[in-house]
């Protein structure tokens, strides 16, 4: 009922044993919300997760579920914190995956500060989630990672954060921190699953199978 326990998107962090983080695939997919969707649009659902919809919306989407958790517009930072990758340092490999960009997959990355000033006119009343994102962002020493997620968090001007990373960088000492976070504050951890076969991964290069994802996942909700 809890995340390792990651809040599995549609929950706050108060029950967790765990981490009870947000999490998300790599092609943006949010699988409690996937549930949502496909039982709002069958007819023969007994179910009405109808509730959670707004302006006639037949999905949950992210947006909405942000307001219903924050109580207003949320939006996330995208921070480029320095982090690299074992795809790219030669731990696994030197030349990221296929779909990866050299930055990261991060190009409007910066700090908080421009990022907040480069979307302010367009949300000039926002709340803010600090959302790690260039590389891999658990792919570091704990003392390291905790230094940057409680700088961003003793900001006032952050709701939270979230943490986009791969499943087979979540050792149990960073688990351990992700859960500690997750006590106190919002915390939404994105690990990324682009293929499930394993013939596509191989070939676009990512370095770990279906079943360090599902382990990602087991843990993180634990």
């Amino acid at each position: 009922n809890a995340v390792r326990s990651t809040q599995a998107v549609a929950q706050g962090p108060q029950h967790v044993r765990r981490r009870s983080v947000g999490f998300s695939s790599g092609m943006n997919l949010f699988p409690f919300q996937i549930i949502k969707v496909i039982i709002s649009r069958c007819p023969l659902c007994s179910n009405d997760f109808g509730g959670n919809m707004q302006g006639g919306e037949r999905y949950f989407s992210i947006s909405n579920y942000f307001k219903q958790t924050f109580g207003e517009k949320t939006i996330k930072l995208s921070l480029d914190a320095g982090f690299t990758c074992p795809n790219r340092d030669g731990t696994l490999g030197t030349g990221g995956c296929a779909f990866c960009s050299s930055s990261g997959s991060g190009e409007f990355a910066s700090s908080i500060s421009e990022q907040i000033e480069l979307l302010s006119e367009k949300w000039p009343h926002a709340r803010h989630i600090a959302y790690f994102q260039n590389h891999t962002n658990t792919y570091a020493p704990v003392p390291v990672l905790r230094k940057y997620y409680y700088d961003a968090l003793s900001d006032s001007r952050i709701d939270g954060i979230a943490i986009a990373t791969r499943p087979d960088c979540l050792g149990e000492d960073v688990l351990d921190l992700l859960e500690e976070i997750n006590r106190e504050h919002f915390l939404w951890v994105e690990l990324g699953l682009q293929t499930i076969h394993p013939k596509t991964s191989e070939a676009m290069g990512i370095g770990y199978s279906l079943d360090p994802f599902h382990e990602a996942i087991t843990e993180l909700h634990r």
